[in-house]
């Protein structure tokens, strides 16, 4: 049964904090008599139907509450101890990761414009700046400047609520004004956000940007590269050569990189030494010395270029303001970023006790993922509020919250983790877990006028799609009824099913794989007589299939390159120990074999591996044949990774280097065989190997 709306004012103001996330506070709102306010608010949604959702679902956080407590009541020290042991031992694991990075110099920043859509408008209409301005209309706001949030106005905000909220200032404190509306132009900002992106790939060529007010930068090497120039032009030079695409979690993101073969490490063969061929090369500022962040000169030095940051855009977008966040990983960044709103700058001290001081008294809802259910249960549940006293109360959160609940609690805790980044939304292969568009609109029903809005946001994911040049296995639906009531639907097209297609790119193919699914739900709701009202609808793609660039005419792909496997050719055993092609030995350059004789267990550790390519095609059933372009760059590419690795450590007798030579060949052979499994990927880097490769 739904929560009764609450009658007092105190509770109907924390009643409203706790549902509407346009009533809590936000910056620039200091001062404001937020009881007051939310009694307005709630007064103002009390009767609709999001309300009575939202108390449903108050409803049910409140259960939660209430079985945590009696679950407390035996949790003693037996228990307690338990959950110790288990928090301790992921503990020294995160500790060992946080020191990682804090050795490796990492600083992570987000910067985020200053109420960007008023601010755009207030730059090119001067006229407003001492009005209450919000970007928007009566339906919905989307930035409010920091004049309307004096009255509690807000982003996420109704606009009609807003209003009100302005008319009715008198009764907390504030006269009465009315609310300007302004019509979003995206357009426009869209543009600025180019300009100031423009300025921010000098320090960071991979920054991820998932709005765009926002963005969050890895400053690691540009700092490195700073501090050895001296200026910001000779450090630009220094990251001249990109890094790769796909970010290592480690660097920056507070998880530790497990791509690594712990054999290959164990041999010195690493990331560093050996990259796969999909890489880039490293840029110069990787061999600088990282910076001690626990020198002031560092810490300043992070703190300059911040604000070196801040003036070039705010010169560069006529006055646009920007506030900033450092911090040792992007969750921490994120929440310094917000310290010092507007036009203003934080940073986070590397380091467990500077983390700790500063987590100590902050609310545990101003970290991101913490929303506001999840506030409800810890406050309500535990009696916490701030990430100090989340941080006490851990043993309790392990036993009342399942497992990824409590290993996320226990990140927050400690400050570590990431705050979004260019991996939170990928899976391992650098795709996108999902792509799609949802649509807000007035009520609408009946089949006809649903299939319609089915049709334009299908037309939108298809876009999208077509542009990254993806292909879909899977499709979902998203319905939000009237009533706020939400509804997913999967679909997956067989082959040979509605679509006659495995993955689905189009917009046809999109909407005759989930037209059967809304036809089912207007079905449904027909049946129960209470035809279907829809206010929202969503599109999302996932599962994607890579598509292969396209071939210039007589160009070969790998998929001609791996035809059938080719009897195997006559192989020797060296001294190292490995099965060796004789005849791969000969189609290596000197320069990279090394000269016979001359080098001998070099020249032995670069035969097996460049032999694992071959090994890898042949154990998938598609060898390459030998003397194949592409076949020679994957030797190529395995055989420089041998030459400019270190050989295996001297080992007690004959035996003992054999081992170490096969564990370090097994080692490369994985490695060739996931490159092999790129088939996109090594087509790229054959032809960069193949553009500079001697002889």
């Amino acid at each position: 049964m739904a929560e009764r709306p609450p009658n007092d004012a105190s509770r109907i103001a924390s009643v409203a904090t706790s549902l509407f996330a346009h009533a809590a506070a936000k910056g620039g709102q200091e001062g404001l008599d937020r009881e007051k306010v939310n009694n307005i608010i709630f007064e103002l949604s009390g009767s609709s139907s999001y309300t009575k959702e939202k108390l449903e679902h108050r409803g049910d956080a409140e259960k939660w509450v209430a079985a945590a407590r009696r679950k407390l009541e035996t949790f003693d020290g037996t228990k307690r101890s338990v959950a110790a042991h288990h928090l301790k031992k992921r503990e020294a694991a995160l500790e060992a990761t946080r020191r990682a990075m804090d050795a490796a110099g990492t600083v992570c920043c987000v910067v985020d414009f200053d109420m960007f859509y008023a601010a755009v408008e207030l730059r090119d209409r001067p006229e407003l700046k001492d009005k209450p301005v919000a970007v928007g209309g009566p339906g919905m706001i989307t930035t409010a400047n920091y004049v309307a949030r004096k009255w509690g106005v807000r982003s996420a905000m109704p606009g009609f609520i807003g209003q009100e909220l302005c008319r009715r200032g008198p009764e907390f404190g504030m006269p009465r004004a009315e609310l300007v509306f302004v019509r979003p132009d995206f357009e426009k900002y869209t543009a600025v956000s180019k300009v100031a992106r423009a300025i921010f790939a000098e320090y960071d060529p991979h920054l991820a940007c998932y709005s765009l007010d926002e963005a969050y930068l890895d400053l690691t090497l540009y700092l490195r590269a700073r501090a050895a120039a001296g200026s910001h032009g000779e450090a630009t030079k220094l990251l001249a050569t990109p890094r790769p695409r796909k970010r290592k979690r480690g660097a920056g993101f507070g998880e530790p990189d497990d791509d690594d073969d712990d054999e290959a490490e164990a041999d010195g063969v690493g990331d560093d030494e050996a990259p796969d061929g999909d890489d880039e090369a490293a840029a110069p500022a990787v061999a600088l010395p990282p910076l001690d962040l626990r020198d002031d000169a560092a810490g300043r030095l992070a703190d300059a270029v911040l604000a070196e940051i801040r003036a070039r855009v705010r010169a560069a977008t006529g006055g646009l303001t920007l506030s900033g966040g450092l911090g040792p990983n992007f969750r921490l960044a994120k929440v310094a970023a917000d310290v010092r709103k507007p036009d203003g700058q934080h940073r986070v001290a590397c380091g467990r006790p500077g983390v700790l001081a500063f987590l100590r008294t902050l609310p545990c809802r101003k970290v991101g993922g913490v929303g506001r259910v999840l506030e409800q249960k810890l406050e309500d549940g535990l009696g916490v509020r701030t990430c100090g006293e989340l941080l006490d109360r851990l043993p309790e959160v392990h036993a009342l919250f399942a497992p990824k609940g409590r290993d996320f609690l226990q990140d927050v805790a400690l400050g570590v983790g990431a705050a979004g980044g260019p991996e939170d939304d990928d899976d391992e292969d650098g795709l996108p877990k999902g792509l799609g568009n949802e649509r807000t609109f007035r009520p609408v029903s009946g089949l006809g006028p649903l299939l319609a809005k089915l049709e334009a946001i299908a037309a939108i994911v298809a876009a999208r799609l077509e542009t990254r040049g993806m292909r879909a296995a899977r499709a979902t639906l998203k319905l939000k009824t009237s009533a706020f009531h939400v509804t997913t639907r999967d679909a997956r097209a067989p082959e040979g099913g509605p679509t006659r297609e495995r993955y689905v790119q189009s917009a046809a193919s999109l909407v005759a794989l989930l037209a059967p699914l809304l036809r089912d739900e207007v079905a449904k709701a027909d049946e129960r007589g209470a035809p279907l009202e829809l206010r929202l609808m969503g599109v999302r793609t996932s599962d994607f299939e890579v598509k292969v660039a396209p071939r210039a005419p007589g160009q070969r792909n790998l998929e001609d390159a791996f035809a059938p496997a080719r009897p195997p050719s006559p192989k020797y055993r060296p001294p190292g120990g490995a099965d060796v092609d004789a005849a791969v030995l000969a189609e290596l350059p000197p320069d990279i074999a090394g000269q016979p004789g001359a080098d001998g267990p070099r020249r032995r550790r670069v035969a097996a591996v460049a032999a694992t390519a071959g090994a890898a095609g042949e154990a998938r059933g598609r060898a390459a044949e030998p003397g194949d372009a592409v076949h020679r760059g994957l030797l190529l590419q395995a055989a420089r990774a041998a030459a400019a690795a270190r050989p295996p450590g001297p080992a007690a007798g004959r035996r003992g280097r054999r081992g170490r030579v096969s564990r370090w060949a097994s080692a490369a052979r994985a490695r060739v065989a996931a490159l092999a499994a790129c088939r996109g990927d090594v087509e790229r880097a054959v032809a960069r190997l193949l553009g500079d490769a001697p002889g």
